[in-house]
């Protein structure tokens, strides 16, 4: 095919005048994500997904050098889409979630709309054909060294170099569980409580009240109130099915509560954060944290302004008397710190730890609660409990490393605390295993970027298709992927067909040597944990196919990138700061708490060390952090973190879902011009309905949902909070809205023409910076 061909196919068209043709329609490439221009080409692969093998895994991933190469001579990168395929799943409505046909074809839409038509299509391991070409390619075998070598001889005609990749059996399970067991003696002490007080002041500056917290204390509660009442709470529950737990709260307040401390480097880190909504649950906050650090601490009270109207009473008569005589409303914040010991695990997780079970155990009169934390003093987990007569806490992993339990006193006793903590874990996959893998997933990128096939090996032995290919081939160096360094026969083996010129046993080497060849600074993480899928609206974790990994088109991105690929179970480092972030989302998908920015904050750190280690991140230059996994296979906090100090990104979904979502975002140049929304002519859509609201409080819908035709539509396909905030809703809130740049639209005008007259249309004329109304002003701008 073209791999090969193509640097000859410039300087000898005469030679073949069929290729010249189709080179000569190509264009000159297109700027976009990937690292060098890329020359789209009229081709598709695809993979018939299966999520319970991980043959149609290594197959992708054989693919990949010939879907995305780099040509030297040329100075272009040739490319087309490759994609897992799955078939329309039919089921429950709940499965909906798990459908990946839809955007699958969506995706395929705009490709051969942007292509006019396929020149072939490579369909691996499929028994249909669903979309049409002038030539196919088709390869059925359940044999992944097979299949590489049937990619290669059908992409390459000839090649001086290759890749090889030391691929053995993967098999995820249960390895080594391990059960463990300590004991130890907690010696009573005082719990702590004190009394913080603030005012209701309608703004939004934070008051801050210090507290001292003393090295014996691990532990700290927080409730803020004020003396209120609140409005038939139980009427407002059974009214909203539960929606609405608060009631109507005299005063209106919405104080939100925040603890902080400071960090080894002397600076203030927020440790914990309570933002209710008062007509929801109450007119109180309340949360609870580890204590990150003993020394200075602060508590603060953010006041968001609110109006107000009989019914349950907050705070003493004493209370609710001396702000109706003073005319203010106190904000009371009670503070308890509870005592506690640490003791450090005598034995460290091993690698892909999964399945982790706490059990603790105690006599006497007290009640214990416990914390487990890892070396960075990040608190992965908490059991704090004081309704239970033991404490247990199931973690679905821990990263390698120390890790230490924090044993909490929580109530007062008059005797010693004698404990028990049990503890087990096991292996999701043997180290070497997961080594497989990653020779496969880096070596496919290392591949793309030498414009080389990559081929499978046996940890033992050279299949004889691998070698009859390199021998056709006319290989004469290769590149050989040996993480681990355990393949040793191999390698000898190898030496007698042609020269290595380098072999790999570390992955540090090999993204060195990609970055040396891109001198590009982005980074792709994913992860080698299989796949958590969940249902629709139950957002928590269902069951997870350990046939089914996200690292396959993380390596086409990679390769589009010309970065590393880095999983984050591979590295102590980044398997220790990962385990945060996929506990707290697994329990916290709904939303019903806000993230631990301490942790946050701890375990971007620990990401951020370990790339500068290993000579990843560029002084001075921002990179662009792609996470390429599911939810709950890197929780979705793992990339907010990285807000300010990186560009991050996200592609979620099935495996299937992030194959398409990868190619949509690489060809996005080309497909772009394929959306029937730019048509001239315009386009038929359903809009949504239009109401009002009458004096009764009910909607009247003065326009029903219906199609509508349209010129150049924007879809926002978020819903909407901001309406005119700063020239109306500030009058509720009590304050603008101010960009981090430190302008305040609506107020502030602005020098760029294209923001003449944007807020004409209420009343406001010239040019100034257009107020927050994201369903006007997104299409005004586009």
């Amino acid at each position: 095919m073209l791999k090969k061909i193509i640097p000859l196919a410039i300087v000898s068209l005469l030679l073949m005048p069929a290729l010249a043709k189709e080179i000569e329609e190509l264009p000159s490439g297109f700027e976009g994500v990937s690292w060098n221009k890329v020359v789209p080409l009229k081709k598709a692969t695809f993979v018939k997904f299966d999520e319970n093998s991980l043959i149609d895994d290594f197959a992708y991933i054989s693919a990949i050098p010939a879907s995305v190469f780099y040509d030297e001579k040329t100075g272009r990168m040739y490319s087309y889409p490759l994609l897992f395929y799955e078939d329309y799943k039919k089921g429950k409505e709940e499965e909906l979630s798990l459908n990946s046909r839809q955007g699958l074809d969506y995706f395929m839409e705009d490709w051969v709309k942007y292509a006019g038509k396929l020149k072939e299509i490579e369909y691996i391991n499929m028994n249909e054909k669903p979309w049409k070409a002038d030539n196919y390619s088709v390869i059925n075998s359940n044999d992944i060294y097979k299949i590489s070598s049937d990619i290669a001889l059908h992409d390459w005609s000839y090649s001086n170099s290759a890749v090889i990749a030391v691929v053995g059996n993967v098999n995820y399970g249960s390895y080594n569980r391990t059960e463990k067991e300590l004991s130890g003696k907690i010696s009573p002490k005082e719990i702590k409580e004190l009394v913080l007080t603030g005012v209701k002041q309608d703004s939004i500056a934070p008051q801050y009240n210090d507290f001292y917290v003393s090295p014996e204390y691990k532990y700290i509660k927080a409730d803020l109130y004020w003396p209120s009442k609140s409005w038939f709470p139980s009427f407002m529950f059974i009214a909203t099915l539960g929606l609405l737990q608060g009631g109507l709260t005299i005063p209106s307040a919405d104080p939100d509560l925040q603890l902080y401390c400071y960090d080894d480097e002397n600076q203030l880190m927020e440790v914990a954060s309570s933002e209710n909504w008062n007509i929801l649950v109450g007119p109180y906050e309340e949360l609870g944290t580890y204590v990150y650090n003993p020394g200075r601490w602060k508590a603060a009270i953010v006041d968001i302004p609110t109006k107000g109207l009989a019914g349950e009473r907050h705070g003493t008569v004493g209370q609710r008397i001396a702000d109706i005589l003073t005319g203010e409303v106190t904000y009371y914040i009670n503070l308890k710190l509870y005592p506690g010991e640490e003791i450090e695990l005598p034995n460290s997780p091993p690698f892909m730890t999964r399945n982790v079970d706490f059990e603790l155990n105690w006599k006497g009169d007290g009640k214990l609660g416990l914390i487990i934390v890892d070396e960075n003093n990040v608190a992965v987990g908490e059991a704090v409990a004081t309704n239970v007569s033991k404490q247990k806490l199931h973690l679905d992993q821990l990263g390698e490393g120390k890790y230490k339990a924090v044993i909490i006193q929580l109530n007062e006793s008059n005797s010693s605390i004698s404990y028990t903590l049990k503890y087990s874990w096991e292996c999701k996959l043997p180290e070497q295993q997961a080594n497989y893998i990653m020779n496969a997933a880096e070596g496919a990128v290392l591949a793309s970027l030498n414009n080389a096939p990559l081929l499978y090996v046996k940890p033992d032995k050279i299949p004889s298709e691998v070698e009859n290919a390199l021998k056709k081939l006319g290989v004469k160096k290769i590149y050989f992927m040996n993480i681990g360094g355990k393949s040793t026969v191999i390698k000898e083996e190898l030496k007698s067909i042609c020269e290595i010129r380098k072999e790999y046993i570390s992955l540090l080497d090999v993204y060195a040597d990609i970055k040396n060849i891109t001198d590009e600074n982005d980074i792709v993480f994913t992860t080698i944990d299989p796949w958590s899928y969940w249902l629709v609206e139950k957002l928590k974790p269902e069951g997870e196919k350990n046939g089914a990994l996200y690292i396959a088109p993380a390596a086409y991105m990679a390769a589009h990138h010309g970065c590393p690929l880095i999983a984050v179970d591979m590295h102590p480092e980044l398997s220790r700061a990962v385990v945060w972030h996929n506990e707290w989302w697994k329990k916290h998908a709904i939303r019903d708490e806000e993230p631990n920015v301490a942790a946050m904050y701890l375990t971007g750190k620990e990401v951020y060390n370990f790339l500068k280690e290993n000579g990843l991140e560029k002084p001075g230059e921002i990179e662009s952090l792609i996470t390429v996994a599911g939810q709950f296979d890197i929780g979705t906090p793992w990339d907010r973190m990285f807000v300010g100090v990186a560009y991050p990104g996200r592609i979620i979904g099935t495996p299937v879902d992030t194959s398409y979502w990868i190619c949509r975002s690489v060809f996005y140049p080309a497909v772009i011009f394929a959306n029937p929304a730019v048509s001239k002519n315009g386009v038929k859509l359903i809009n949504g309905s239009k109401s009002i609201r009458m004096p009764t409080g009910a909607l009247n819908i003065i326009k029903p949902s219906q199609e509508e035709h349209f010129e150049y539509p924007v879809l926002n396909s978020w819903i909407t909070y901001c309406h005119r905030f700063n020239e109306r809703a500030s009058k509720y809130w009590g304050f603008n809205y101010t960009c981090a740049s430190g302008i305040t639209p609506y107020y502030e005008p602005s020098t760029h023409p294209i923001d003449n007259n944007v807020l004409a249309k209420y009343g406001k004329y010239g040019s100034y910076w257009p107020d927050l109304t994201e369903s006007e002003i997104v299409p005004f701008y586009l």
